[in-house]
C-alpha cells in the first residue's frame, strides 16, 4: 500500500511541474512573427503590446490590444438586445436610377437618404420617440438621417447627421458626404478633438457607469434626437463586391433604421404601360434590411412606409425633384453625432 501511494505521488508531482511549464507566464514588449506552414497570422490597424513567445519555426500567435471604442460597440450590442424590433427584408428595383445615374453623377447612398427621408416625411410616426414614461410619442417633423462616414485618408468610420433631410436635394446631401469624407478627420466637424478626447474618456469609464450615462441620453427625446437624430442609415453594400445580399444589425437608440445591402441583376417580366404586352428584362435589384422598433411602431404603419420608400425608390422621384428645385445648400450646417 505505501508503495502504490509513492507510486501515485511521484507521478503527481512529474505532471504537475509539466503543466508549470508548458503555462509559462507571458513576456511583455516582444513582438515577433513567424509562419506555419507558410501562412502567416496577421492583424491590421490593432497595435501590438504583448506577444508570447514559441518554438522557432513551429506555433506562432501575436496578442493584440483592443481599442478602447469597441467598449461603445458592445454597449451598444448589449442595449440593442433588449429592445423588441421587427425585421424586414425587401429588394427595390433602382433600373431608372442606375440609368439616370449614367447621365447626371450622383452617390448611391445619397440617392438612398433622399428616398429614406421623404418617406419618413410621409410616414413620421416611424420615426416618434417615447418619453421617459413611456405614455407619450414624440413625433419630430425634421428628417435627421445618421450615417457612418469612412474618412478618405484612412481611420475608422465616425458618424454624421444629415440634418432636414426631407427638404434637401440628392446633389446637395452628396455634396455633403463627399466634403465630410475628405476633409481631415481632426477638422471634420464629427472628429473635432475636444469630441474625441471625451468619447475616448467615457470609453475608458466602468461599464456600468457607462450604461448609466447612456440610458441617461435616451430618457429625452430631444436630446436623442440631438445627439443621435431620428432614423439611421447604414450603407455596407460597397464593401461586399458584386452580387446581392442582406446585411443584418442591430438598432441601439433609434426607432427605424435600414441597412443597405448589395446590388445585382435580376430577370423580371416587364409590362409595356402603352401596349400591355408583357416582356423579360435584366433589372438593377438593391437589398434593403429595414429594421423597427415594435413598442413605437406598429406592423401596418411599418408596411405602408415600406411600400411609400419603395415606390420612391424604384420611380427616382427624388432625382426628378432635384431637376425642378434650385439646390439649398447654403442655409445648411453640418451636424455633429456623439453616438
Amino acid at each position: 500500500m505505501r508503495k502504490y501511494e509513492r507510486i501515485v505521488q511521484q507521478e503527481w508531482n512529474r505532471t504537475d511541474k509539466t503543466q508549470k511549464h508548458k503555462h509559462k507566464p507571458p513576456k511583455r514588449h516582444e513582438h515577433f512573427s513567424t509562419s506555419r506552414n507558410n501562412n502567416n497570422i496577421e492583424a491590421s490597424n490593432i497595435m501590438v503590446t504583448t506577444s508570447r513567445v514559441g518554438d522557432d519555426g513551429d506555433n506562432a500567435l501575436d496578442i493584440h490590444s483592443v481599442p478602447v471604442q469597441r467598449n461603445l460597440v458592445v454597449d451598444a450590442g448589449h442595449l440593442a438586445s433588449k429592445r423588441h424590433i421587427i425585421h424586414g427584408f425587401i429588394e427595390v428595383d433602382v433600373t431608372k436610377a442606375q440609368l439616370m445615374r449614367r447621365e447626371h453623377s450622383f452617390s448611391f447612398t445619397a440617392f438612398v437618404i433622399a428616398s429614406l427621408a421623404h418617406a419618413v416625411a410621409l410616414h413620421p410616426q416611424v420615426q416618434g420617440m417615447l418619453t421617459p414614461r413611456g405614455n407619450r410619442v414624440v413625433v419630430f417633423r425634421n428628417v435627421d438621417v445618421a450615417t457612418m462616414i469612412e474618412p478618405h485618408s484612412g481611420g475608422d468610420a465616425f458618424p454624421h447627421i444629415i440634418r432636414n433631410a426631407q427638404a434637401r436635394s440628392v446633389q446637395d446631401i452628396g455634396q455633403e458626404l463627399h466634403d465630410v469624407k475628405h476633409q481631415n478627420p481632426v477638422q471634420s466637424p464629427q472628429q473635432q478633438q475636444p469630441n474625441h478626447r471625451s468619447v475616448e474618456f467615457y470609453a475608458r469609464l466602468p461599464r456600468c457607469i457607462r450604461l448609466g450615462i447612456f440610458r441617461w441620453m435616451m430618457r429625452k427625446p430631444q436630446r436623442r434626437q440631438k445627439l443621435m437624430g431620428t432614423v439611421s442609415l447604414s450603407s455596407v453594400g460597397m464593401f461586399g463586391g458584386t452580387g446581392g445580399g442582406y446585411a443584418i444589425g442591430y438598432l441601439p437608440c433609434h426607432t427605424m433604421g435600414i441597412f443597405v445591402g448589395g446590388m445585382a441583376q435580376k430577370p423580371r417580366v416587364v409590362v409595356d404601360p402603352t401596349t400591355g404586352a408583357t416582356k423579360m428584362e435584366m433589372r438593377h435589384y438593391v437589398c434593403l434590411s429595414l429594421q423597427f422598433d415594435h413598442d413605437v411602431v406598429d406592423g401596418a404603419p411599418a408596411a405602408r412606409f415600406t411600400k411609400t420608400l419603395t415606390d420612391l425608390m424604384e420611380s427616382a422621384s427624388v432625382l426628378l425633384l432635384d431637376e425642378e428645385a434650385p439646390k439649398t445648400r447654403s442655409h445648411h450646417s453640418y451636424a455633429s453625432a456623439a453616438w
